[in-house]
């Protein structure tokens, strides 16, 4: 299992265009096939930070919705300047644009799941 916590903060002039994006973006992605959990989260008191937290079956379920937004919304930044790990290099340029910032985090499960016992 895979968990993304994505942490931008929203271009304030491009609030409206966000909500719409997120609305939709969230109704698709959580079709998408090995996809566990897709919200986004909005700062009480900090309405224009907003964190995704996502969890994927597997790199490929990842990987596939990835190359499906990249689909959907366009290739992301080609900019060379920017590190190939840079997370515009793999997100739509038009979806990352809507931010004054953005990181991508990835995390793991400190226990494994499966083999704890349910009570």
């Amino acid at each position: 299992m895979i968990t993304v916590f994505f942490h931008v903060k929203v271009n304030p002039s491009r609030e409206a265009e966000f909500n719409a994006i997120v609305a939709e973006l969230t109704a698709s992605s959580r079709q998408d096939d090995g996809c566990i959990e897709y919200v986004f989260h909005r700062r009480i008191g900090s309405p224009q930070e907003v964190v995704l937290y996502e969890q994927w079956r597997d790199q490929d379920a990842l990987s596939a919705h990835v190359a499906r937004l990249v689909r959907d919304m366009g290739p992301p930044d080609d900019d060379p300047s920017l590190p190939a790990t840079d997370v515009r290099r793999r997100l739509p340029k038009a979806f990352m644009d809507l931010f004054d910032s953005a990181e991508a985090i990835r995390y793991e499960p400190v226990v494994d799941l499966t083999e704890i016992t349910p009570v």
